[in-house]
């Protein structure tokens, strides 16, 4: 969970929640609260009816299943949080109500849900539509419609309020009835549609692109559509093939208005070889952000106008070359999230990927998951693809590590489960981190590792990392963030060749210097793992008399379930703690 931390920041809890309320967090998980408290009120369910989706379909998964899923463990845990979060803001609304109960028995004055003004009730509402809105990356399609519909049959009064807020009824998706229901009520404000899209080969004929009914309620509104979401797929068990609409509908498409653009592929279906689309009709001048998962839009036109981008590939993927290609194209593009997963298969097919620059890339995220032993095949992919690629101007640097607990092995002929408790994120940091000049003008860097289940459930394992800091010459805020003990130490073979072809692969290159750091921030599950690392780049600083040029050292430390607080050092004071921990 990512937030802003400022000093002596205190999270919702039954005790500081009233200090809590000046703080953003507290209002991110107050629309959860309003929620729980409204399903409550209406239909006497304590847990939302989304969540508890949720719970019955990860109750009906396999443990194996649980264990060996990143997302899915995640959501598990942003659910639990949202549960937490909301009960302890709830306990001390219950007792300030408590509290505050005779005198209101005493006072005659109106009081109550419906005494409060319209725009106040229509603010209550955003909240709870808006709480029913699930990331992308958890939930293809959004849900606010579901929440809006079933505040508008509350009662009469809130149906007028509903309907008089348009932006309650502007994400189209899933069927034909819900898009004649919700468009009316627009008013013409920008939209948000999801469609599916199915690649159907059968023996009967090849129709290319098949797309659901919905588009053409939705096709006569395009000039309006703000967010288009395409979900690609290869069957479709929802819609008979009969009542499918063939892709050269499309051509009538408007998208003048059409600002962000995702395509989300399944991912059991990555290894198909799709039909081509043509492009060649989409016209989208004001086209600004565009999510690619496991598909990319080859020679789509409006790439030259994207500043935004978030792609996810497998590392086998055979079209990563000409993607990156097209990458390099995009002049405006400013902010770039590369997300890479583990080879889908092992071929023993290695390319050595040519060299391509992104200049006009100024805010870069690499997302990797852990590689563990049964898997050379993507290690020796990671090193081949990240010694091709640099970032001159990149300025702003986050890479996320995560480490997955299972694999599969195979023993006498029998594929079996494997667990291990050990991750190597120093071997990865050698894997991505190439050469000095691959980013030399990255000024603030955050390094996140996240292992499967941290520490909370054993501490057997351990989790090895190191420090980039002699291939980021320009660094000068440094983060380092994590959710598992650690220990930072370089690897023992930073580059293991497991292919002969991998000996085509240039080697790293480091900085004769360390760069100067102005400030680290620390917010780990024991922060005193980085203290020998840090005591010692400190004591070099001082040795050689550029220890006043380190302002701060920021420490953010976890106080019970809910309060964090923020604890900062001098130069000279973090370098006095570094000995102290």
């Amino acid at each position: 969970m990512d937030f802003n931390i400022t000093s002596e920041t205190r999270l919702p809890s039954p005790i500081t929640l009233a200090s809590g309320l000046r703080h953003p967090q507290v209002f991110q998980h107050l629309d959860d609260a309003l929620a729980f408290a409204m399903s409550w009120a209406v239909h006497k369910e304590s847990i939302l009816a989304g969540v508890r989706e949720d719970l019955d379909s990860i109750n009906s998964m396999e443990l194996a299943d649980f264990r060996t899923r990143n997302l899915l463990r995640s959501r598990v845990e942003d659910i639990v949080n949202r549960l937490e979060f909301s009960s302890a803001i709830l306990d001390a609304f219950l007792d300030a109500v408590g509290t505050g109960s005779g005198v209101l028995r005493t006072d005659n004055r109106p009081c109550g849900i419906m005494s409060l003004p319209e725009e106040i009730l229509n603010t209550i509402f955003d909240l709870v539509v808006n709480n029913s809105a699930m990331s992308a990356s958890t939930l293809i399609f959004p849900r606010e419609w579901r929440a809006a519909v079933r505040l508008s049959h509350v009662n009469q009064h809130f149906r007028t309020i509903m309907l008089s807020c348009p932006r309650h009824w502007t994400h189209i998706h899933s069927s034909s009835k819900m898009a004649s229901a919700c468009l009316p009520r627009t008013n013409g404000l920008p939209l948000s549609i999801s469609l599916e899209a199915f690649d159907i080969d059968d023996d009967d004929d090849d129709d290319g692109w098949l797309l659901e009914p919905l588009l053409l309620e939705v096709l006569p509104f395009s000039h309006r559509w703000n967010s288009l979401n395409i979900i690609l797929k290869t069957s479709s068990s929802r819609i008979p093939k009969q009542r499918l609409i063939k892709e050269h509908e499309l051509r009538r498409l408007d998208l003048t208005s059409l600002i962000h653009l995702e395509f989300h592929q399944d991912l059991f279906c990555s290894d198909f070889e799709l039909s081509p689309w043509d492009w060649s009709h989409w016209t989208t001048p004001n086209l600004q952000s565009l999510t690619a998962e496991y598909y990319f839009p080859h020679s789509f036109p409006g790439f030259a106008n994207v500043t935004q981008l978030h792609l996810t590939l497998q590392m086998n993927d055979s079209s990563i070359a000409d993607t990156l290609k097209d990458i390099s194209k995009m002049g405006r593009l400013q902010d770039l999230t590369l997300s890479f997963e583990n080879a889908s298969e092992l071929d023993g097919t290695l390319l050595r990927y040519r060299k391509r620059e992104f200049p006009q890339v100024r805010r870069l995220k690499i997302l990797l998951e852990q590689h563990l032993p049964n898997d050379q095949y993507t290690p020796a992919l990671v090193r081949s693809l990240f010694s091709s690629l640099y970032f001159p101007s990149v300025e702003e640097l986050v890479v996320e590590l995560i480490g997955n607990a299972s694999f599969f092995d195979f023993k006498d002929d029998v594929r079996e489960e494997e667990w291990t408790d050990n991750f190597y994120f120093n071997k990865d940091i050698h894997r991505l981190f190439r050469h000095v000049e691959q980013f030399p003008n990255v000024s603030s860097f955050h390094l996140k590792v996240i292992s499967a289940f941290g520490n909370y459930y054993t501490d057997g394992g351990w989790t090895e990392l190191c420090i980039p800091l002699n291939v980021l010459p320009s660094i000068k805020h440094f983060t380092l963030e994590s959710n598992t003990l650690l220990d930072i130490k370089e690897p023992e073979s930073p580059d293991e060749i497991n292919f002969e072809s991998e000996r085509r692969v240039p080697s790293r290159v480091v900085g004769e210097k360390v760069p100067e750091l102005e400030t680290v921030t620390l917010d780990m599950l024991d922060p005193s793992a980085a203290a020998e690392w840090l005591g010692e780049y400190l004591g070099e600083l001082k040795d050689s008399g550029e220890l006043t040029g380190f302002r701060e050292l920021i420490l953010i430390e976890k106080i019970g379930k809910f309060n964090r607080r923020r604890v900062s050092y001098s130069g000279e004071e973090a370098l006095e703690w570094c000995g102290t921990v």
